[in-house]
């Protein structure tokens, strides 16, 4: 058993205020879904982001694109039950493999 501390800057980094906006209600369409609902949204340069909803308003939505775990330590407790050699392949990819093999 071992514990484990990721700070934000290794885990999910730091919390982004920028990354917290607000946007017409309208532009959701007519249905606005509830306060912490992820929303797909696309950038004017095309980038995809997600986003969650942290506020509705009258005529507004405030959305915020941090993630969840951003800004926090993490903190994990870890028991091993087994260890097991690296296949040749993983030694090979530089990483190891789940399930059913090499998905990527």
């Amino acid at each position: 058993k071992t514990k484990a501390s990721v700070s934000p800057g290794d885990g999910y980094g730091e919390y982004d205020p920028q990354l917290k906006f607000s946007i017409p209600r309208q532009n959701l369409g007519s249905e606005i879904p509830a306060v912490g609902t992820m929303v797909g949204l696309e950038t004017p340069d095309g980038h995809r982001m997600m986003a969650s909803i942290a506020e509705i308003g009258g005529d507004h939505v405030v959305l915020d694109a941090n993630h969840p775990l951003a800004g926090q330590n993490l903190h994990f407790e870890v028991n091993v039950v087994s260890i097991r050699a690296a296949q040749p392949e993983e030694l090979a990819h530089g990483h190891v493999h789940g399930p059913g093999g090499h998905h990527h």
